[in-house]
């Protein structure tokens, strides 16, 4: 695996042999001193450019450059969009290139027109070559815009109520024996109490932090019995783990709920009587009876 100086050379000289490029950042966690650095982490790099069109589908400068790759994506390419339902802003594209070697780059080339707006929209950011003097201020790279804020009440109240939502969603769709469907619904509704437990973690050790992607961290601060119940949730093979583990998240969400109303002193709504009054609703009384 080549070094991080060799990676960093290989892409200097790339910059400085195509003179469309005039601006070279760099972002992401390679460049955040907060992140213990391993093996793992790629380079997210981005040139800005008078010529995007160059790039644009035409990888081919990748290889002589780069080195073997292993595989690569184009996120934006007409298929991708389309796979992702997805738009391009037209200001933009990327190659996401995992190498032969074990390293991966992360590549963007923008419009240069675009640079004032994105300098603006990452502070995580790090100037690494810029040719023409564009940037006259200092950069000093900061995860400042990925630090957890406090949140308002109405804030807790929708994503309470998202949690409801998406609770309803996955009971009707294992009422309707649809499994994929399911597994789907029963990720959103995780994802909701995953940002309720993140809350009153930050209320014990700190708001105005980096909790890590999807807030993944946490699991360093919940206590053993709740980090149990919630690795429990992750068991769903079949429609009757799956109900068990929505009993899980409902026990975590009703006590969570109580927990971030009580010290952030807004009013609560018990909505835990929903996901039963629904499927009676429904004639659906023998799921019913789990809830």
């Amino acid at each position: 695996m080549r070094s991080e100086k060799d990676i960093m050379d290989l892409l200097q000289t790339f910059f400085y042999q195509n003179g469309d490029l005039l601006v070279f950042l760099m972002n992401g966690s390679k460049i955040n001193v907060n992140i213990p650095d391993d093996k793992f982490k790629d380079f997210d790099v981005v040139f800005f450019t008078n010529d995007s069109a160059k790039y644009i589908g035409n990888s081919d400068f990748i290889k002589k450059s780069f080195g073997e790759i292993l595989l690569m994506t184009e996120p934006f390419n007409p298929f991708n969009l389309e796979l992702f339902k997805d738009e391009s802003d037209g200001k933009r594209y990327s190659y996401l290139i995992q190498f032969v070697d074990g390293n991966r780059i992360d590549m963007s080339f923008y419009e240069l027109d675009y640079l004032e707006e994105y300098l603006k929209a990452d502070s995580l950011t790090k100037l690494i070559c810029d040719k023409t003097n564009r940037i006259k201020k200092e950069m000093i790279p900061s995860d400042a815009d990925y630090l957890l804020r406090y949140p308002s009440s109405e804030v807790i109240k929708e994503c309470i109520k998202e949690f409801w939502w998406q609770f309803l969603n996955t009971l009707k769709s294992i009422a309707r024996n649809n499994y994929l469907l399911a597994q789907k619904y029963l990720n959103y509704t995780r994802e909701q109490l995953i940002q309720m437990l993140t809350w009153q973690v930050a209320l014990d050790n700190g708001f105005d932090k980096n909790y890590g992607k999807e807030f993944t961290t946490i699991t360093n601060f919940l206590s053993p019995k709740n980090l149990n119940l919630l690795q429990q949730t992750f068991n769903t093979t079949d429609f009757e783990s799956m109900i068990s583990s929505l009993k899980i998240m409902k026990t975590l969400e009703v006590k969570v709920e109580k927990i971030l109303a009580d010290r952030m002193s807004f009013d609560y709504t018990d909505y835990s009587y929903i996901p039963r009054n629904y499927l009676i609703s429904k004639d659906e009384e023998e799921l019913a009876s789990y809830f």
